[in-house]
């Protein structure tokens, strides 16, 4: 017998598709099942006639794999798979990681950290975000305050630390402006002025958000802003905090840049390991030639943001002993050769009371009376296998369109969501996830139409409720549809 909670299941992108990788890094998926994810063979009972009225055979055609993995929505511990999703790529900013199979950050001294060449740098007043480490002091924000160089990012807060663990990581989150420098404007629209700080070279695009901290006399200016127009010295803004006011600093004010991942067209293909780690010896199930044909997450009122990725691929096998070369059953060690286990993804659950900073439509916060009871998003990317003479699983597989719906349920408090629905309203869509640790999830798109809805009336000693259903459609001026930002680190 063999117990749900010793089971283990990893992923790794393919360099070629159907293939596991040579020596492969494995990410672990952190999971609250796997109800569906196999090869399922395809079959066909033999047409042969017998006199005795009898099935001589159920013949093999062919298998199909995949299935649903469904999870618990956190920071950081699905990137990869949700890239799969996105066919896109994380916007990349300057990082050095030890947890991800290679030890970039060496040590650290009290004056700063002593990092790997990865032939890019940070600039002063970059604003870094330490995690992972044993010293406390540096798993902190930290300001780049000296001369930096490919290999040595200074700062007056890092603490000694020799040899920096394998969950150590260092993220460039934002840029700290000069005392007084940035002037915010609360307008139709409004801007953010500089006279020093020049935001082209901060690797901002149209469609970006960006959150500001540093107002002290207006905090509510210390929010999420969504860019409209970027010029050197100016930043227009399209979304805001509601309430915003008009302020000069005299300090300085801190700009948190995120991670952009907007949809695309790379067909990215993984292989997936799941383990059965009670079994003696252990067996090994590995799915191949595996790409993301859906993915979604569902926040309920007082619970936790649940999400799940659904795979689509070529062929699998289980095995408790692999050729490395042939990845076939052998008489030899159970494992891919060359396998490394990476840590595992410490991010934290998501629940859907603390950790919501806004769900939005058309830029404002909905609440005050049509307080939300379900928010959920689906991504679906329509992909066929391609199956042909000579072999038993997928040869390819096939994009379809990029596809994204979902549902909006609220109280029905006043007419303005119906009237959207009634009128074919053209809005947009944004939620904004952030944990306790200071990261932040954000997913908006820009251009949403409601598809159905109207006032749900169950019977008495009831609330009415309106539970909406949406479409998100190609935004002409960003480009996309749909853009998740990440956030490694805010204040």
């Amino acid at each position: 017998m063999s117990d749900t909670n010793r089971v283990a299941l990893r992923y790794v992108e393919e360099s070629t598709t159907g293939s596991v990788p040579a020596t492969p890094n494995w990410e672990t998926m952190c999971i609250t099942g796997a109800p569906a994810l196999a090869a399922v063979p395809q079959t066909v009972v033999s047409e042969k006639i017998r006199s005795d009225r009898q099935i001589s055979d159920l013949i093999l055609v062919g298998t199909e794999a995949g299935g649903e993995t469904p999870s618990e929505l956190a920071f950081g511990t699905a990137d990869g798979l949700l890239e799969g999703a996105y066919s896109n790529r994380f916007q990349s900013r300057v990082n050095r990681l030890n947890n991800k199979g290679a030890t970039q950050i060496t040590a650290a001294t009290a004056s700063a950290f002593t990092v790997t060449d990865e032939s890019d740098t940070v600039v002063v007043d970059d604003i870094l975000r330490g995690e992972g480490f044993a010293v406390a002091g540096n798993n902190a924000f930290h300001i780049v305050d000296g001369v930096p160089t490919n290999t040595s990012f200074p700062s007056a807060t890092a603490e000694v630390e020799a040899s920096p663990p394998a969950a150590a990581t260092l993220h460039v989150v934002g840029r700290r402006s000069a005392a007084g420098d940035l002037d915010f404007t609360a307008g139709s629209p409004s801007t953010l002025a500089s006279t020093i700080l020049d935001f082209t070279t901060l690797d901002l695009q149209v469609g970006d958000w960006v959150k500001l901290a540093g107002f002290i006399t207006n905090p509510v200016n210390n929010g999420y802003f969504r860019i409209s127009i970027l010029t050197a010295n100016l930043l227009t803004f399209d979304r805001e905090p509601t309430g915003v006011v008009t302020e000069n600093p005299v300090g300085t004010v801190d700009v948190y840049m995120g991670e952009r991942l907007i949809n695309g067209t790379e067909l990215i293909s993984f292989s997936l390991e799941e383990v059965f780690n009670d079994h003696s010896p252990i067996t090994f199930h590995y799915l191949r030639g595996m790409h993301v044909d859906g993915f979604e997450w569902t926040a309920d009122a007082q619970a936790v943001v649940t999400s799940q990725f659904t795979f689509l691929g070529f062929n699998a096998f289980f095995s408790d002993a692999i050729d490395p070369a042939t990845e076939e059953s052998t008489d030899g060690a159970g494992r891919i050769t060359g396998s490394v286990t990476l840590p595992v993804p410490s991010g934290q659950v998501l629940n859907s009371s603390s950790n919501v900073a806004r769900i939005a439509r058309g830029g404002v916060t909905i609440a005050g009376k049509n307080f939300v009871l379900q928010a959920t998003m689906a991504i679906a990317n329509n992909l066929r296998r391609r199956n042909a003479v000579g072999s038993l699983g997928a040869v390819s597989v096939g994009q379809g369109e990029f596809s994204v719906t979902g549902a909006l349920q609220t109280y029905f408090d006043d007419k303005s969501l119906a009237q959207d629905v009634i009128n074919n309203t053209e809005t947009s869509y944004d939620t904004i996830f952030q944990d306790d640790t200071a990261h932040t999830t954000l997913f908006d798109m820009p251009r949403i139409k409601f598809s159905e809805g109207s006032p749900e009336v169950p019977g008495k000693n009831d609330d009415v409720t309106i539970n909406l259903q949406y479409q998100a459609i190609l935004d002409e001026t960003l480009g996309y549809t749909a853009n998740l930002m990440r956030f490694h680190g805010v204040q």
